[in-house]
């Protein structure tokens, strides 16, 4: 597999892109990379203004026939795996949350475009508050605000304090892997319950709907084959991830052709 490029010869990870605050992006990207089991990638966006160019316009899913480049663009793994997050991580200053009028109102402004940006694509949205000091949770007035304005569950607005980072970026990628997980299995229905009204799909298309599901499914299962884990059974488990790599792209190209037959 060494002649293929790295966007098939490995598993594809979760993909976040991070908003807001770019001073911290490098070192939030370091641990989802470094820390988390399996690895999260991330994008660095610098403001929220510009969520709208990293999730962009979905493109309608073909119901009938291919298209004449064939059953998927050149690019098309590359895209998904490094261009189209499936989370909108958000960082704010506590003090734009908790301070004066304007500092709030900016906040929720750029929560409302991130919004606007996410829901083309249905993609998750994380708020993380940044302070120097532990000064525990959003107020439950300007938390339930966001949670509205956003469409998001509470245990989606997280704290990052310098003086506990290490358990705030590790509670951080917990709730971004299981958003990013929901958002691709989200999108992995999407797309089957649309080829399923097709009564007689060409082997083509299924061989389409078979990639893009390949996709979407990927990470998921990856977590469930790859645990949590530190120390010497963290070592070892890396150690394995040939052969698991191996294992997954085995499994996937026979239920393909099952798909396909």
């Amino acid at each position: 597999m060494e002649f293929y490029p790295a966007e098939l010869a490995t598993p594809p990870l979760a993909l976040v892109a991070l908003l807001g605050l770019p001073d911290l992006h490098s070192k939030i990207g370091n641990y989802l990379r470094s820390n988390h089991r399996p690895p999260i990638n991330s994008i660095s966006v610098p403001e929220p203004s510009g969520a709208g160019r990293i999730f962009g316009e979905r493109k309608p899913l073909l119901t009938s026939g291919v298209s004449a480049l064939g059953i998927l663009k050149a690019d098309w793994f590359v895209k998904h795996r490094q261009r189209r997050p499936g989370v909108a991580a958000v960082l704010f200053e506590r003090s734009a949350v908790v301070g004066d009028p304007a500092g709030w109102q900016r906040v929720c402004s750029q929560l409302e475009g991130v919004r606007a940006a996410t829901r083309v694509a249905n993609a998750r949205i994380v708020v993380v508050m940044v302070q120097d000091v532990a000064a525990g949770e959003v107020p439950e007035d300007r938390a339930a605000i966001i949670c509205r304005q956003t469409g998001i569950e509470r245990k989606c607005i997280l704290p990052l304090s310098q003086t506990d980072l290490e358990g705030c970026l590790r509670r951080l990628a917990r709730v971004l892997y299981e958003q990013a997980n929901q958002f691709y299995l989200d999108d992995s229905r999407r797309i089957l319950a649309a080829h399923a009204e097709q009564r007689t799909p060409p082997p083509e298309l299924n061989c389409r709907i078979c990639f893009k599901r390949l996709l979407k499914d990927a990470p998921v299962l990856l977590r469930q084959h790859t645990p949590l884990q530190s120390g010497e059974k963290r070592r070892g488990q890396e150690e394995k991830t040939g052969d698991r790599h191996q294992e997954w792209r085995a499994r996937h190209v026979t239920e393909a052709r099952r798909e396909t037959e």
